[in-house]
């Protein structure tokens, strides 16, 4: 996260963008080496105006160049928030995580961010093999874990569970039509998702407290889209570089 960049690095990281990669970092300004200084770092300049344009990470965060697209002035989830990709693991706000995947695991940090202690239990069952249907939870007044859960109004949800109530990543499809394929806490949608509505409207982005908060896209059943920022599930700003509201 540094403005110091050889040339041969610059023409790398504009080659990956321009392929479809994603970056977050601000623009190169420098370039650490001497050689064939100043040549070189007229040259880096040059690649970061191309792939960065304005975007200088305070009045614009992010440029698209290519197929791909640079941020910065961001952090890591408000990125993923705009590329429509959920986080692996959904924690209390209080908490943070890292993440590492190896060959036959996947690793995780997580860190209290607070002096207070935080009361976070997670109680796994085991999923079932690929291609079954997830297990019934029933017979536990307090379900907790991941499986599948059938409501008497038909409608069935499918993932996580904590203390009776939808918690985690799971998916919720309604007996009048509605589905939505996300993230939940304490049972409401929140955090990144996506929502079928029965009308036939398609919503995807950031959710609090079960309403549209936060970046978003919706596609009208009338074939409309808007695209940009919500706030307890009305429209705001418009522009896929709207600075939205945090959804914390």
């Amino acid at each position: 996260n540094h403005a110091f960049h050889t040339p041969a690095f610059a023409r790398k990281l504009r080659d990956l963008v321009r392929g479809g990669a994603t970056i977050l970092g601000p623009k190169p300004l420098h370039t650490p080496s001497l050689e064939n200084f100043p040549a070189s770092e007229n040259e880096v300049l040059a690649i970061g105006e191309e792939v960065w344009g304005e975007c200088d990470g305070a009045k614009v965060k992010s440029n698209r160049f290519g197929k791909g697209r640079v941020f910065h002035g961001v952090s890591p989830a408000e990125v993923l928030a705009k590329l429509d990709i959920a986080p692996a693991v959904q924690l209390p706000k209080e908490m943070t995580w890292l993440h590492r995947h190896t060959a036959d695991a996947d690793l995780f940090l997580v860190s209290n961010q607070t002096d207070a202690a935080i009361e976070w239990v997670r109680r796994a069952i085991e999923p079932p093999p690929i291609g079954a249907e997830p297990r019934e939870l029933i017979g536990d007044r307090v379900r907790s874990g991941t499986g599948r859960v059938v409501y008497a109004d038909g409608s069935v949800y499918v993932g996580g569970m904590l203390n009776d109530k939808r918690h985690g990543q799971g998916a919720l499809t309604l007996a009048d039509g509605f589905v939505y394929e996300g993230g939940w806490s304490e049972g409401e949608i929140d955090g990144l998702g996506t929502a079928t509505y029965a009308n036939g409207d398609i919503y995807k982005g950031s959710f609090l407290k079960g309403r549209q908060h936060g970046y978003g896209s919706m596609t009208y059943a009338s074939g409309t889209t808007f695209k940009g920022c919500w706030e307890e599930g009305l429209r705001g700003t418009e522009g896929e570089n709207a600075e939205c509201a945090k959804t914390e």
